[in-house]
């Protein structure tokens, strides 16, 4: 396991550790009623008072605003879910270093405010910059910067349970995918299909047989073509009889 997925999964554990206390409860997005509710000026709902409060690391946010919040951005000018940077490639080329000196670190934080500027809900560029942050002992940051990680995370868990399409986790990005698989404990297998708006990754072996975890992914489909209707070798059957086990995981009620 190299340096970099150690430090995201050390991450994302304590978020899981959270959520077992937490309670959430889950329930799919209706992106139509989202939409008009984010575009209300003076709606509870407004989405630049959201994110200005997301900016924030407002703790007050609620769950219907974290959910807001975070499936709101795919209606924002600058939402690409397939967008690259060097800054991502700059950073990870520095953490996959056995050490890293003040120097990189302080880089480090740098390139993830720029990644953020852009993308505010980019799990790797918010892992890494935890991890810089921790190192160089700026602490007032690096709870900030996890308050808003745990407000993205708290929006994806609440959309599903993996299970079977029906009860799919919904995503915005596809990378999230495997910030979800990181919280419950699994690991990804290497294969994934897609059917229509969904992907299924394939799953290692784990001691629930779980074989692998539904997502669905129309935002990231209508942003590349609103069109697109693809079938690939996706299986047929649901992962029924396995939804126990991230109940007793991340306790989703």
């Amino acid at each position: 396991m190299n340096a970099v997925r150690l430090i995201i999964l050390f991450i994302l554990i304590g978020y899981a550790c959270q959520a077992q206390q937490s309670q959430l409860t889950y329930e799919k997005p209706n992106y139509r009623k989202i939409e008009r509710a984010i575009r209300k000026k003076h709606g509870p709902l407004y989405y630049p008072s959201l994110m200005t409060r997301f900016e924030q690391a407002d703790s007050t946010l609620t769950l219907k605003e974290k959910r807001h919040l975070y499936y709101g951005y795919q209606f924002q000018p600058k939402y690409n879910p397939y967008s690259s940077s060097d800054y991502i490639d700059r950073m990870l080329e520095i953490m996959n270093k056995d050490q890293q000196t003040n120097g990189e670190l302080q880089f480090i934080v740098q390139c993830a405010d720029s990644v953020y500027r852009e993308y505010p809900f980019s799990v790797l560029a918010l892992n890494c910059q935890l991890h810089a942050l921790k190192q160089l002992g700026q602490l007032e940051l690096y709870n900030k910067r996890l308050k808003q990680l745990f407000t993205v995370l708290d929006a994806l868990v609440s959309s599903g349970d993996g299970i079977t399409k029906r009860t799919a986790f919904y995503v915005i990005d596809p990378s999230h995918e495997y910030a979800v698989i990181n919280i419950l404990g699994l690991e990804f297998a290497g294969s994934q299909y897609q059917t229509t708006h969904f992907d299924f990754l394939e799953l290692k072996t784990n001691k629930n047989k779980l074989r692998g975890l539904y997502f669905d992914v129309t935002p990231s489909l209508k942003y590349s073509d609103p069109f697109i209707n693809k079938k690939s070798g996706i299986p047929n059957e649901d992962n029924t009889g396995y939804s126990k086990f991230f109940h007793n995981t991340i306790h989703l009620t």
